[in-house]
Parts: C-alpha cells; sequence; structure tokens
C-alpha cells in the first residue's frame, strides 16, 4: 500500500493528513501500527482542528488509533535540520559534499 507520494507503506513511520469539511479542518499526526487491505492504522501523536483559516489548536480524542485510507497520508521526519544560512555551506566544499551524511533526513532552508 502506498501513501500520497506513491511511497510504500512503512510501519512505524510518522505520518500525517488533513482534512476539511464544511470549513472545519482538522489535522492528526502518528505512527503507521498496521497495513490492511483497504485502509492502514495509525496510534495518534497529535490532534488539532481548525475553524476557516485559524491556526490549528490541538484537541483531545476519545480513541487514540484511527483508520484511514493511505493515499491521503504524508510522511512526517522528524529531526530536518533548518539552515538558516545557506552561502556558509556551499562555502565549505568539505560539507558541501557530506550533505547527505549530515542531513540524513533532508535539510530546510530559509530565505535570509
Amino acid at each position: 500500500m502506498k501513501d500520497a507520494l506513491g511511497n510504500e507503506m512503512i510501519i512505524g513511520q510518522l505520518y500525517g493528513y488533513s482534512q476539511s469539511s464544511n470549513g472545519i479542518t482538522t489535522v492528526r499526526t502518528g505512527r503507521l501500527v498496521e497495513v490492511r487491505e483497504s485502509l492502514v492504522t495509525l496510534d495518534v501523536e497529535f490532534s488539532g482542528m481548525a475553524a476557516y483559516s485559524d491556526d490549528i489548536k490541538p484537541r483531545e480524542m476519545a480513541k487514540k488509533k484511527i483508520s484511514v485510507k493511505s493515499n491521503g497520508l504524508f510522511p512526517i521526519y522528524p529531526g530536518v535540520s533548518v539552515v538558516e544560512n545557506w552561502s556558509s555551506i556551499i562555502e565549505d566544499r568539505e560539507c558541501f559534499r557530506s550533505m547527505k551524511d549530515m542531513f540524513p533526513n533532508g535539510v530546510i532552508i530559509k530565505k535570509t
């Protein structure tokens, strides 16, 4: 079974999704614990809601496990580094060569 990006689902991986209905947006993140024929099960770590364009606010859930369609889930990679100044990395050629080792989960570049 594949996620929204077309990648195979990975047990233990953190995934997230959001859905909107009648102006209410629901966001959930959780670890994949089970893959079945048509649905996957997440052990929910975060649940939140917002009305219209408001910021998401945490919300308690009665159920800690939910079953959802895998094609709506996006993988979340905790620990992704934020680079404040990209030019300092490019200037250091050795650092630039080992980017994959330094940032195995990818990198977010902030424009300065």
